[in-house]
């Protein structure tokens, strides 16, 4: 019999089954899931069956685990080459601040107000992500209907009746 990689505490178990639920990332909650259905008693090729990833790719998320704790186990990391925001933090805030005070409908907007502000060049993708980042989403814009005017709506329908008994 195989001796365990891992074991789970009732407290920890619970802590990643709240992790589980909460996240919104596909890639995270497949990560997540592996580790409880290990623990549940599964073997490796039954999560990976369950899950659609290989053996080695199980084998690489409970090494990851066992290494990183639940913290960085359920963070994707990627390697930015260097690559950071064109924003400092000051001029974030700035931007965060505009969107708040002001909102915004399209990525768009936000693109021409960081290229007008600070003169640096975001592609609209790119935009999307800073904003996905700042946890902000799209919310489809809503009709208002405009405040009727009860004179012009009393106006408008005796000069209709008018017109159709003619």
């Amino acid at each position: 019999m195989r001796e365990k990689l891992f074991t789970l505490s009732r407290k920890e178990r619970d802590a990643l089954e709240r992790r589980y639920k909460q996240t919104r990332d596909h890639r995270v909650a497949a990560r997540l899931q592996c580790i409880l259905l290990l623990h549940d008693g599964y073997n490796r090729k039954q999560v990976a069956q369950i899950l659609r990833v290989s053996e080695k790719t199980v084998k690489r998320w409970v090494k990851s685990f066992v290494q990183l704790g639940l913290e960085q186990f359920a963070t994707l990391h990627y390697d930015q080459s260097g690559v950071d925001c064109a924003l400092s933090v000051e001029q974030q805030a700035q931007v965060e601040s505009h969107l708040q005070a002001r909102g915004c409908c399209s990525s768009k907007e936000v693109m021409d107000y960081i290229q007008q502000t600070f003169g640096l060049s975001y592609s609209e993708s790119g935009v999307r992500k800073l904003l996905r980042r700042w946890d902000y989403c799209y919310k489809k814009p809503a009709v208002i209907p405009a405040q009727a005017d009860r004179e012009q709506q009393a106006g408008f329908l005796a000069l209709y009746q008018e017109k159709k008994v003619s």
